[in-house]
């Protein structure tokens, strides 16, 4: 059973998940103005489980034990990074206009057992959420054996256009071990996202999975890449109405970034209006709740922590700040992770103190 929690039962259950002796050693100060960040947040209730969103570990869970642990080695400034994200293809079968893997030799896909090998020693590093992209990962039929090496420790997100998802493959999905399913999905208008995802299919691809994921209590996210001259904009309520039919847990709007020579014409991402709008939707219980990323990493919440708390590994191994900043401090292919994250810590910490 699936069920959103506002309003004061909100705040209950996330002080329920805070009764952990882990929290002890955890700054007060740092606690109060997490709870604060909550305010415009709802729950997700799925099989005994809460998920505020795609940022955060659901609770109760191990990986949830894991930030916990990992809140408290901040205060020591001992950093590990929250969430790595591993291209594990970067085979697709989609052309999107605003693509940040376009540029990538499609035949640069690692084997198993190295992926399985660098997830070992990101989460022997502390890393909390351990994400699948590409490319499109799906095509990988050795998808699940990848996931399934991760430990308890961490919680998973597979980032996927839903292209080839059956309802057995998604079962195998969830035994595997999936914690989370980011589908993209523009658009409430067919030719709107099929022409931004440059496929006739990806539409009926994207409703397809978010069904299949929600049905088999795989915590389920529309992530939509926006700008304001689309339709789907202008009408958000209507998307956002859509995607909650479609059985979808959560709308992740991101900010588009122009990658190619086919995305003339991109319009403004108004903060404004989407934050109004969530403020809206996160507050009534019947609704999908909104999670924006530009808000998520701006200075009034946690703001970008690429390169210190997000990392990203591309197809080829090379670790890097993250999908849109592929600028490669090191191979995992001839070092090892802590070597390579160490230098690229120093030098994100170093900027942002200048």
């Amino acid at each position: 059973m699936t069920k959103h929690i506002t309003g004061i039962k909100k705040y209950l259950r996330l002080f329920q998940g805070m009764i952990n002796y882990r929290v002890i050693g955890i700054p007060i100060p740092f606690i109060i103005a997490l709870l604060k960040k909550m305010k415009y947040e709802k729950l997700t209730e799925i099989n005994n489980q809460y998920y505020v969103n795609t940022q955060y570990a659901p609770f109760p869970s191990a990986s949830f034990n894991s930030s916990l642990k990992l809140f408290q080695e901040m205060k020591k400034s001992n950093f590990s990074p929250l969430s790595v994200y591993i291209s594990v293809t970067n085979s697709c079968v989609n052309k999107c206009i605003y693509c940040s893997n376009s540029g990538n030799d499609k035949n640069s896909n690692l084997p198993a057992s190295k992926i399985i090998d660098i997830i070992r020693q990101i989460q022997n590093s502390g890393t909390i959420a351990v994400g699948f992209t590409g490319g499109e990962p799906l095509l990988r039929s050795d998808l699940e054996e990848i996931i399934s090496s991760v430990s308890a420790a961490s919680y998973t997100i597979l980032f996927t256009s839903g292209a080839g998802l059956t309802s057995q493959r998604t079962k195998t999905l969830k035994q595997s071990g999936l914690t989370m399913a980011s589908v993209s999905i523009d658009s409430h208008i067919q030719s709107e996202h099929n022409a931004r995802r440059g496929s006739k299919r990806a539409f009926s691809d994207a409703l397809q999975a978010i069904r299949l994921f929600s049905q088999n209590g795989i915590y389920t996210t529309a992530s939509a890449v926006m700008n304001s001259s689309m339709r789907s904009w202008k009408e958000l309520d209507v998307f956002a109405d859509f995607l909650n039919d479609a059985g979808a847990h959560e709308l992740r709007i991101l900010r588009e970034i122009p990658r190619s020579k086919n995305s003339a014409g991109i319009g403004d991402f108004d903060s404004i209006y989407v934050n109004s709008f969530l403020k809206k939707y996160n507050r009534l219980g019947n609704k999908i709740k909104i999670m924006s990323l530009p808000n998520f990493e701006s200075s009034d919440y946690c703001a970008c922590s690429a390169g210190i708390f997000h990392l990203y590994v591309d197809a080829d191994a090379n670790l890097c700040p993250c999908d849109f900043i592929q600028i490669p401090f090191g191979s995992l292919k001839t070092e090892n992770f802590n070597e390579i994250y160490s230098r690229m810590k120093k030098t994100f910490i170093s900027n942002s103190e200048k």
